[in-house]
């Protein structure tokens, strides 16, 4: 029963993984791959079970325009259904003009600043 995180391997079998929401699905099985060793645009970690490959978590950078160098936070592109829980976690809505006026049912771009996760940390 042993049970590991580690970064996606080239040699992973994705075609088996679901996740019950088809979107992520045909995220992981085509492109999570060419974006880690092909586009070098992010990282993909993967919770493996008993061998199996049960969950996972893309992390890519992204800039913002400021005067002040180095990570500033923390941001994800959440479904719908997770909002809930990203917001119960302290991350906020962008206010982007892509979100203004997007279906109900897209993804809804949410930051944690870094100071607000010090804060929360007691650091």
């Amino acid at each position: 029963m042993a049970s590991s995180v580690r970064p996606l391997q080239k040699d992973d079998d994705r075609t088996s993984f679901r996740s019950g929401d088809a979107d992520l699905d045909h995220f992981f099985h085509r492109y999570a791959g060419q974006n880690q060793f092909r586009h070098r645009a992010g990282v993909t970690y993967v919770y493996e079970h008993e061998a199996r490959i049960v969950a996972y978590m893309t992390v890519t950078a992204w800039t913002m325009e400021s005067r002040e160098m180095g990570c500033v936070g923390i941001s994800t592109d959440a479904k719908r259904d997770a909002v809930d829980y990203y917001a119960a976690r302290g991350l906020v809505f962008f206010d982007t003009v892509e979100d203004q006026g997007a279906p109900p049912d897209a993804e809804k771009e949410m930051f944690l600043s870094l100071r607000k996760m010090e804060t929360a940390l007691g650091e």
